[in-house]
């Protein structure tokens, strides 16, 4: 295997690892965004206000 390839697997590894981060990080706020509308849709939550 020459050092080209060495190089390139690497670099491959690299791309994928860091892929793996951003991919937990976006799986992290989604469900971060998902309890924040459900959050909102609980009936506790909704305020109206009493007209006269």
């Amino acid at each position: 295997m020459s050092s080209l390839q060495v190089a390139i697997a690497v670099d491959n590894m690299l791309a994928h690892t860091r892929l793996q981060h951003l991919n937990e990080n976006f799986q992290e706020q989604k469900r971060y965004l998902l309890r924040q509308v459900e959050d909102r849709n609980y009936p506790d939550n909704f305020f109206s206000p009493v007209r006269k």
